[in-house]
């Protein structure tokens, strides 16, 4: 898909037709280029973002090809599946590069044919001229060009020659959308990617067909036959509704060979061949949906000889007879297995089978089922079914296109069911829900999902249609749900072994984060948590389970008890994290609080592993540590954290205990068993327990954490000699044992004090006058607000004093989602690992199919002004962005991530993708729309 705005064609219009032109004779080369210069004007670029996931497609920032077809009331002719049924937003792009903007205006149930509009005074620089839609101009050896954005090239002109007329739907594939009940065009013309919706003209300039597929290992391409097309555009033109009919029946042409082995008699056969001397078969039923009046009389290989008397009938004559009858019935003589039989049955109207609504919660999307859809179960076209799961239907594992039957016990057939079933879920609170799933429709399934918290804006939308202006969404926020009860005490479970025993201090922590933040991706994280304290209910986890603080976090005790939790706090230095319970949650389950041991681990050492294996079960395994060494990770240019200044162990014989765990000497905690999340080159490694209980030390104290700023790396002595240090401060590290290494500059923090006061290369001789060669030194001796630090330079000896930075443990505290991308403070890694200065905010996730994938706003982009405003953060970003309308273009001054200026425009979507803004206030987040 392409994401672009347009850009100017590199190639001159008229040298690009000259050069597609393609014919036998000079005079139909000159008739050729006169038809192709004049239809191009009617040509459209289409720019289409799916705001939302509807039916079988995701949301989704894609392209296609339109043709203008009444100049006067602004129609544009493209395929369904561009236009799609769900809210979209969409653009078409003129020849000259002239943008308007465009409004659904119908779409046909079935067949992949819709319209748009514009509003014909928007287009100011070209005179478009409607084309004629003429199907009966198609046949076989028509020579015939496909104008359109083919490979999302704008103008592209393919040739070709109609080979069949009569060629079977093109299928997609189960679960997605199909075209059925009808024929399509077969031409070798190779259209790709971005010319669907193109219209195949004629030497007249006529539409004879409309692009809708190509098959990817030949050059065939599945032309739409536009009888259908022309008989909506003249009800739409007179203001009329467009009616549509159906038995809720898919059929399928067969052939008068393969009808004999149905069972055909041959008097009807020949009864046939007479009536209608070129068919070739008849129409035989396929299958029809459950629960139909068709299900309960047709069967399928029933062959249809004749509609509403009409002998031989196929695809168009069928589509007049129901289309035509709406709300009454229409005759259907069928031959079974050589029996005639005749039935009279009800014409459904296939507009009212079209989803005109959804219900956004905890990010799902449901809607009612569509026909489609039911289709491929098979089921009845009703109930309510999963457009996207989401985090809340995620956490139950629900896939897309599952029909939700139960929530908590209550059936569910329509979305006021739904509606009314989460008034009484709370946020953050499991709901048991009962689904089917396409993949497995025969077997209803059962699950718990738990409700997110307040991350999402919950609306339930629906579709209204203008015959002036077209289809718009209309939405209303859902009412917040019942207040979480205080769960009741548990009963007592039994501990894992004896009381006390370490076995009872690991827990489970489950982490839903919503947004990818910093860097990591949405999703679910779970790990093995460590009891640190049974007072507060403190556990120790490492940031690849809690990778920042904005998510819903529970705690499972014994594999039997989860109670909701709390990110306490979040180490800005390194990878760990403390999450919190409450206890009295948990009653009088048995845990127990583990005891750190103060000793730094050692090659060679043999310890017990305790951790979670595959199937959450808590085992020990004795292990031996293989090295103890300094952590090394590849330098990123995203927002993701990265734990410099820190030493940690390698195993000899490493368990399979994928959720983590800890490392034991004797009863003490030697260390947490983390993964450092985001790094494809990290391997596990420890957290020492000396780290775990400084960090605990701070948060009982309320100390606050202080930094120097620097990363630092570890430097031979004797490369110290190479760069000239002095021979007394040699000889003083020369007494340092074994151990005979120094701290260098790696890296500084841009933006901190220690820039320009450090320099990478700088050998660190003293803090306070006080020797660090390892990295907890250096971090133990840098706990004061201001420090002298003495360090080798070019061969000298310099001394500066340098200001201390406080850090907190909070994480991320504040967010905005404007124009579908996820606005955040400035990054410590990026100033760390790029030298960026922690000013502007950053844009960092992004949705398919908002205005931000659309105008190529890109991740890790720092905004530093919209329009004129400055943004220095996320308030004065708020402040700027406050105020912009629905559709409004704003200009977008950035920086990239090498601090690059780049200028981007984009149009603001207020509908799909309001302004909204997460803060967390005195530890609860709290959610605020900013109109």
């Amino acid at each position: 898909m392409r994401s672009h705005p347009p850009t100017p064609a590199v190639v001159a219009v008229g040298l690009a037709l000259q050069a597609a032109v393609v014919a036998d004779q000079p005079t139909d080369d000159a008739r050729w280029t006169t038809t192709l210069e004049r239809v191009s004007t009617s040509i459209v670029t289409l720019l289409v973002d799916h705001t939302r996931a509807f039916e079988d497609s995701s949301n989704m920032t894609t392209e296609g090809t339109g043709v203008v077809v009444d100049a006067e009331r602004g129609l544009i002719l493209t395929n369904r599946h561009i236009i799609g049924v769900g809210p979209v937003n969409a653009t078409a792009v003129f020849l000259n590069q002239e943008e308007v903007e465009l409004q659904p205006v119908w779409r046909d149930p079935v067949h992949d044919f819709g319209f748009f509009r514009y509003q014909p005074e928007d287009v100011k620089f070209i005179q478009p001229e409607a084309l004629v839609l003429d199907p009966d101009a198609a046949r076989v050896g028509l020579d015939i060009r496909v104008v359109g954005n083919d490979a999302g090239e704008r103008l592209s002109i393919l040739s070709g020659t109609i080979a069949r007329l009569d060629r079977e739907a093109p299928e997609y594939g189960r679960a997605r959308y199909n075209d059925f009940n009808t024929f399509y065009i077969q031409a070798a013309s190779g259209t790709s990617g971005g010319s669907s919706g193109s219209p195949v003209v004629d030497i007249e300039g006529r539409i004879v067909a409309l692009n809708a597929a190509g098959r990817g290992d030949a050059a065939t391409s599945l032309f739409l036959p536009v009888t259908r097309a022309r008989r909506a555009l003249d009800l739409i033109v007179r203001g009329l509704p467009v009616p549509r009919g159906t038995l809720q029946t898919t059929f399928q042409q067969t052939s008068f060979a393969e009808l004999r082995r149905l069972g055909l008699s041959e008097a009807t056969e020949r009864r046939v061949r007479q009536t209608k001397q070129d068919g070739t078969g008849l129409l035989a039923v396929k299958e029809s949906v459950p629960g139909s009046a068709a299900d309960e009389r047709l069967e399928p290989g029933d062959i249809v000889v004749a509609v509403n008397s009409i002998v031989g009938s196929s695809f168009p004559e069928l589509a007049d007879a129901l289309d035509n009858h709406v709300g009454g019935s229409v005759v259907l003589a069928v031959e079974r297995a050589g029996t005639a039989h005749e039935f009279t049955l009800p014409v459904d109207d296939l507009n009212r089978f079209v989803p005109s609504e959804y219900l956004s919660v905890g990010s799902a999307l449901l809607h009612p089922l569509s026909y489609q859809q039911a289709r491929h179960f098979p089921r009845s076209v009703d109930g309510v079914v999963v457009a996207w799961s989401g985090q809340f239907l995620n956490t139950g594992g629900i896939p897309r296109q599952s029909v939700i039957t139960t929530v908590d016990g209550v059936d569910i057939h329509d979305l006021d069911g739904i509606e009314a079933a989460m008034l009484s879920v709370p946020y953050g609170a499991d709901t048991t829900i009962r689904y089917i799933a396409m993949d497995d429709p025969l077997t209803p399934q059962t699950t718990t999902a738990k409700r997110p918290g307040r991350w999402w804006l919950e609306r339930r939308c629906s579709r209204e249609s203008d015959a002036s202006l077209g289809e718009t969404w209309r939405c209303r926020p859902l009412a917040d749900p019942a207040e979480r009860d205080k769960p009741p005490s548990p009963p007592t479970l039994p501990g894992t072994s004896a009381p006390g025993a370490l076995e009872d201090a690991m827990v489970v922590v489950d982490f839903d984060m919503p947004f990818g933040i910093r860097g990591h991706d949405a999703g679910r994280y779970r790990g093995a948590g460590l009891i640190v304290d049974v007072e507060r209910g403190w556990v120790v986890v490492d940031r690849s389970t809690v990778p920042d603080a904005i998510g819903d976090l529970s705690i499972t005790f014994g594999g039997l008890l989860r109670v909701p939790g709390e990110v306490r706090y979040i180490h800005p230095l390194h990878n760990l994290a403390v999450v919190s319970y409450d206890p009295g949650d948990i009653g009088d389950t048995p845990v127990a609080e583990a005891q750190l041991s103060s000793e730094p681990l050692r090659s060679g050492q043999r310890l017990s592993f305790l951790g979670l294996d595959g199937e959450l079960r808590i085992r020990r395994q004795p292990v031996e540590v293989a090295s103890v060494g300094a952590l090394s990770l590849k330098p990123d240019s995203s927002l993701t954290f990265r734990d410099y200044n820190i030493e940690v162990a390698s195993l000899v014989n490493e368990p399979d205990f994928i959720w983590g765990g800890v490392l034991l000497n004797g009863d003490e905690v030697a260390a947490l068993w983390a993964w450092w999340l985001g790094f494809d080159d990290s391997e596990p490694g420890s957290v020492p327990a000396e780290l775990i209980a400084d960090t605990l030390e701070h948060l009982r104290s309320g100390t606050t954490l202080r930094s120097l700023e620097v990363a630092w790396e570890y430097l031979p002595l004797v490369e110290a000699r190479r760069r000239n240090m002095p021979e007394a401060w040699l000889d003083r590290y020369a007494r340092n044992g074994t151990n005979r290494r120094l701290l260098a500059v790696a890296r500084v923090v841009a933006g901190s004090p220690a820039t320009g006061q450090l320099v990478a290369g700088d050998v660190l001789l003293a803090i306070d006058g006080i020797s660090a060669t390892s990295f907890r030194e250096a971090e133990r001796l840098t706990q004061l607000p201001e420090v002298r630090v003495e360090v080798l330079r070019d061969g000298a000896v310099v001394e500066v004093v340098v200001d201390t930075v406080a850090l907190d443990g909070n994480g991320i505290d504040h967010v905005i989602s404007w124009a579908g991308t996820l606005v955040e403070p400035p990054s410590r890694a990026l100033s760390l690992d790029l030298g960026v200065a922690p000013e502007g905010v950053y844009s960092s996730w992004q949705w398919w199919g908002s205005p931000a994938v659309r105008y190529g706003l890109g991740r890790v982009l720092r905004i530093v002004r919209i329009g004129d405003q400055p943004t220095p953060d996320l308030d004065s970003f708020a402040a700027a962005v406050k105020g912009l309308r629905h559709r409004d273009a704003v200009r977008i001054h950035a920086l990239n991530r090498f601090d690059v200026p780049v200028v981007h425009t984009l149009r603001v979507d207020q509908r799909d993708w309001p302004t909204y803004e997460l803060r967390r206030v005195d530890g609860r987040w709290q959610r605020n729309l900013i109109d």
